[in-house]
């Protein structure tokens, strides 16, 4: 396998970070934009030992999963990377994360949590918010920072978000319109 190859791939798992995760040729490769479920035709885009990052090419078979996404700027704006899956496995996804998380890190036995970990409750409307943002002020105007795009995007009331138009900040604090 080399940087560039193109091989198709079936996503079984996300990461933390909403990144579709699937194994080829014995090995693990991360993939943005990807959900559970999918059969892509992915792109290598950066090769490790044993895993490796790939860009999806073409989505050959979408995941049952797949809804289309509220936000316009999901891909860009990094705030609702899982947007694309339906709420009810967003939520499962969430909930196996931490799960996960408490028996690998937190050393809680399977056990222990089936008798005290209680389902997610999803939201009633799983728009028009934000659980945490980094907020500044740029130009006289209310931005949301976005990672790790480096983008700002001024807030104005729209789906998951509040935005009006992204702008990339740029090392000497000025901004320009993208």
């Amino acid at each position: 396998m080399k940087k560039n190859d193109i091989f198709e791939l079936e996503i079984t798992d996300m990461g933390t970070d909403g990144e579709g995760i699937g194994h080829y040729d014995g090995m693990t490769f991360f993939v943005k934009d990807a959900l559970i479920g999918d059969v892509i035709t992915a792109r290598a885009t950066k090769l490790k030992k044993n895993y490796g990052y790939a860009r999806v090419e073409e989505i050959k078979t979408p995941s049952t999963f797949r809804v289309e996404p509220q936000c316009e700027l999901h891909k860009r704006c990094g705030g609702c990377q899982i947007q694309a899956l339906s709420y009810e496995k967003q939520l499962e996804f969430k909930n196996n994360k931490v799960r996960n998380n408490l028996m690998r890190i937190g050393g809680f036995s399977k056990e222990e949590l089936d008798s005290k970990m209680q389902p997610p409750v999803g939201a009633d409307s799983p728009y028009r918010y934000r659980n945490k943002k980094q907020r500044r002020f740029c130009q006289n105007n209310l931005q949301i920072y976005c990672q790790p795009t480096n983008l700002h995007i001024q807030m104005h009331h729209v789906k998951r978000h509040r935005k009006v138009q992204i702008i990339r900040h740029k090392r000497h604090g000025n901004t320009r319109q993208v």
